[in-house]
């Protein structure tokens, strides 16, 4: 019994040091890094915005509401400012489709957001059923 527990303890180990963040696809942080942590990194933070630290902490289910807001600004062309350069067209297609793959449709199933499903009335059920 004591060998099949001292077994299973790195296991147990390595599960709990396995973090939920996800890593940011290369084009995507290169573009990030290159354009936008000038202003929004850890230290200046403009706008209230800290996206070195979204870029390294990249969590999808938490950080959904944010990313949609981002990926509008970046492909609507409000951002970066009138006073920076603007971002080529294929930097903003490479963000609007790195969005489209990661939030609208993950695993190429259309999504429709992070919402719990909730249970179905004693009525619903029935003409459910029926």
């Amino acid at each position: 019994m004591r060998v099949v527990l001292f077994a299973l303890i790195p296991f147990m180990l390595q599960c709990s040091n396995s973090s939920s963040s996800e890593v940011l696809p290369e084009p995507v942080r290169s573009i990030l890094m290159e354009r936008c942590f000038e202003c929004h990194d850890s230290d200046e933070a403009s706008g209230g915005l800290d996206l070195q630290s979204l870029a390294t902490d990249y969590s999808p289910e938490i950080d959904a509401k944010l990313w949609e807001k981002i990926e509008l600004e970046v492909v609507s062309a409000r951002m970066p400012p009138e006073s920076a350069e603007p971002l080529n067209s294929s930097d903003r297609e490479e963000i609007a489709s790195w969005f489209q793959d990661e939030f609208v449709l993950p695993g190429g199933i259309q999504h429709a957001g992070y919402v719990l499903p909730r249970r179905l009335t004693r009525e619903e059920l029935q003409n459910t059923l029926e």
